[in-house]
């Protein structure tokens, strides 16, 4: 049994609107490109989905991406990037016809649900298929690191590379993706200076927030992506949740393994026990704070007891652990590494205020 597509919702801004129906014609442009689409959650055929090829490169003639701030307001802007679109026929199947060689993005849509995949068109190819499996839309927020600054270098919109799903910056910086593919997406942000960067495949999963931390100063290398799913073992660490117990005034009555603390702390990575401990430092906002004790339970999560310091640094026992209103905390410098080596991009800091 085969699914018809009734209705596209969400797709390419350059090319559908909301509520267009997956019927229709569609022009095949032969070096042919064929393929199928599916839903993903039971591999049936889709007839009748909208499926868009479109151009990702700076080959001669073919147009590419280009970042533009216009004189008023923010945008961006982008000069032609060749497309065609074609539907599924009753078996699922699409075919576009004399594809040139090139790197291209192909789009799915049926019925609200979306799929993206990136090819490569190579010369003379002929019988090779891609399968597009249809699921629900994902979400990506991307933030930067630093305090939003319109005076300074920063980010003003983004875009999957490839198509039309874009958002602009708002007044903290912060972009926001909605109703994009699941899969592996390339992003580019355009910044101030009309120059762009790209940041390859960040994983996306369906119904699922991905976060993309940025800083428009440094290589996309020093980026910290927070994927939906599966980690990159090799990939950047970050401090996934936190767990602060309840403190009242200057009691403390949470435990692990009989032993008390003040924080827990998860990673997204296994941890390298030595340099992240040396990476971690207290702070309050009235008086110096040290750390008591830490511990790891695996490799991935740390607890972390806290105390009043005295000029020497020691815990002092004579004042009391915590006073009430007052912030504490631990930060966690760029020298923490995982097991594999990785560095924190950024300083982490992590907080609680004693309740009264």
């Amino acid at each position: 049994m085969r699914g018809k597509c009734l209705m596209i919702r969400s797709l390419i801004a350059l090319v559908i609107a909301a509520g267009v129906a997956c019927t229709g014609g569609g022009v095949d442009v032969g070096n042919p490109r064929t393929g199928t689409v599916s839903y993903r959650s039971s591999a049936e055929r889709v007839s009748g989905a909208m499926v868009i090829l479109s151009k990702q490169g700076a080959d001669p003639g073919w147009g590419e991406e280009q970042p533009c701030i216009p004189d008023e307001g923010i945008g961006i802007c982008s000069r032609p990037i060749y497309f065609d679109t074609t539907y599924t026929d009753d078996t699922g199947a699409f075919r576009f016809d004399t594809v040139y060689p090139g790197s291209y993005v192909l789009v799915a849509a049926c019925d609200g649900l979306l799929a993206l995949e990136y090819v490569e068109q190579r010369a003379f190819q002929d019988g090779e298929e891609v399968s597009l499996y249809l699921d629900k839309p994902a979400t990506v927020q991307i933030k930067t690191y630093e305090t939003y600054d319109t005076s300074a270098l920063h980010f003003r919109g983004v875009r999957v590379a490839g198509t039309g799903f874009t958002d602009v910056a708002d007044e903290t910086g912060e972009m926001v993706l909605r109703d994009v593919p699941e899969g592996e997406l390339d992003l580019i942000l355009y910044r101030s200076d009309a120059v762009s960067m790209t940041f390859p495949s960040l994983r996306t999963e369906a119904e699922k927030n991905a976060e993309l931390y940025v800083d428009p100063v440094m290589p996309v290398s020093y980026w910290t992506p927070h994927p939906s799913g599966y980690r990159d073992p090799l990939g950047r660490p970050y401090v996934v949740e936190t767990s602060i117990p309840a403190i009242e005034g200057d009691s403390i009555d949470h435990f692990k393994d009989g032993k008390p603390f003040d924080l827990r702390i998860s990673f997204s990575h296994p941890m390298d026990a030595i340099s992240t401990a040396g990476a971690l430092n207290g702070f309050s906002d009235d008086a110096a704070a040290t750390i008591q004790s830490l511990w790891w339970e695996g490799g991935n999560v740390l607890y972390v007891s806290l105390c009043v310091a005295d000029t020497l640094g020691s815990c002092d026992t004579s004042e009391s652990r915590f006073r009430a209103g007052v912030t504490y905390g631990v930060t966690i410098d760029t020298t923490a590494q995982t097991s594999f080596g990785v560095h924190f991009a950024h300083e982490a800091t992590v907080r609680f205020i004693p309740e009264p």
